[in-house]
């Protein structure tokens, strides 16, 4: 699971903790979406769609990285310079 997925499933746990369902524009995919027992809160293009606009944000921060075999985060701390970073 990329990283993209792992924010929305974030977002999927608190849609589930506070007992809210996003319905889908898809008749058909709403009509599918409890079949099995399926009790997923984000389904069919809803779910995707918001993955892909993660996606899409992470994107425009390239700069940040995994900082070491330790797993330090690097982030930024010039905007005007990706290529500088501090570890936090």
């Amino acid at each position: 699971m990329n990283l993209s997925n792992k924010i929305v499933e974030i977002f999927e746990n608190l849609l589930e903790e506070k007992e809210i369902e996003i319905p889908c524009s898809d008749k058909t995919e709403e009509s599918e979406r409890h079949q099995g027992g399926n009790s997923v809160k984000l389904y069919g293009m809803e779910y995707f769609n918001l993955v892909d606009e993660v996606r899409g944000l992470l994107n425009g921060y390239p700069c940040i990285v995994n900082g070491s075999e330790k797993g330090k985060l690097s982030i930024p701390f010039e905007a005007d310079n990706p290529y500088a970073y501090v570890d936090k």
